[in-house]
């Protein structure tokens, strides 16, 4: 399964929907344009900025430290920075490997970029169609980004964009520090939920295998757990905060679709979560600017998903896309947002 996943990867020329294999690991080795070349505009007198979606998760946060450092090594003035606020999670793995919080970014225009778990531009930061996207690193569908010019576009069908990076790390020869292995080993786990979700493959468990030894981390489900538990700070957070805490949006045709997620192990604390969030977002539902807006209550022992919808035909369209007739959709086994929620909604959409 690894190897015909790993001939998958292509570089995607959005120009002329040209494919390309990957080249051969030695000879990336030597061939950093296959990364970044005159050819995607690149400006060697300005830097790069690596940086991922808005509403950061740790995925988001971790590749793009990561994939920046990587790009220095290869000799690029590359710079991660961050498209809004460090959840308690993603700050809790970095200053468990003591790396430093980037800056923070929110306005694209002008600069040139990397951008990482996400290629959309309902995703990005302000003024990214008036920024040049040099390549794109994604475990998603692929989004609306365009440029002038091609760009590199790799695109996994994976568990995180952590892994994606890491197997750069490998075509390119280029050592992994510990700091570094830390940051995507976190990364991995938070995306693929300590390696239980069903987007989690082969190729993710791969990369598991060796960053454990690289980052010298023993327990893998003891570190999973250490950042689960990190990152539920739930109590501590307003309903406006909540409601935007892990949040993304979708446009499918004239529809914008919001989808947010909240989980725990506490059935008590879900229910709580439910009771706050449900007349906050009827009453600032307006706020967010979508046709629709879903919330997933995921809970993490027993993998099922209550859903909450709101906007305008928003319960009937959960109800077409998921097969339901009650009022209350409840998901069992349903812990993916991009693998089991989109994809269900966008066809009930379209």
């Amino acid at each position: 399964m690894l190897k015909t996943i790993s001939k998958a990867l292509c570089v995607l020329t959005l120009a002329g929907l040209m494919l390309w294999s990957p080249l051969p690991s030695a000879q990336a080795a030597n061939n950093s344009c296959y990364y970044i070349s005159a050819e995607t505009d690149y400006n060697a007198n300005e830097p790069i900025y690596v940086i991922g979606h808005k509403e950061p998760d740790t995925d988001t946060v971790c590749s793009a430290i990561a994939y920046a450092s990587l790009l220095q090594a290869l000799d690029y003035d590359a710079k991660a920075v961050l498209p809004g606020k460090l959840n308690a999670e993603s700050k809790y793995a970095l200053q468990k490997f003591g790396v430093p919080v980037p800056d923070s970014m929110d306005n694209a225009q002008g600069k040139q970029f990397v951008l990482v778990d996400h290629s959309l531009y309902s995703q990005s930061i302000a003024g990214m169609p008036q920024a040049k996207v040099l390549a794109v690193l994604d475990h998603h569908t692929m989004g609306d980004i365009k440029n002038a010019n091609p760009i590199t576009y790799i695109a996994k069908p994976i568990g995180a964009t952590a892994s994606i990076v890491f197997y750069e790390f490998e075509a390119q020869k280029v050592k992994i520090s510990q700091p570094v292995a830390g940051l995507l080993l976190s990364a991995i786990c938070s995306d693929t939920i300590g390696l239980k979700s069903p987007t989690t493959t082969d190729y993710d468990r791969r990369a598991v295998k060796k960053l454990l030894k690289l980052s010298k981390i023993k327990n893998l489900r003891a570190y999973s757990n250490e950042l689960l538990e990190a990152g539920n700070v739930y109590s501590s957070l307003s309903p406006k905060e909540l409601a935007h805490y892990d949040y993304k949006v979708y446009t499918i045709g004239t529809k914008r679709m919001g989808i947010g997620q909240l989980h725990s192990t506490n059935p008590e604390q879900l229910a709580a979560l439910e009771k706050g969030l449900v007349p906050y977002i009827q009453e600032n539902f307006a706020s967010f600017d979508v046709d629709m807006y879903f919330m997933m209550l995921t809970n993490l022992d027993s993998f099922a998903t209550k859903l909450l919808c709101f906007g305008d035909n928003s319960l009937a369209t959960a109800q077409k896309a998921f097969g339901q007739a009650s009022d209350t959709i409840i998901l069992p086994n349903a812990v993916s947002r991009k693998k089991q929620i989109v994809p269900p909604l966008q066809k009930a959409l379209q």
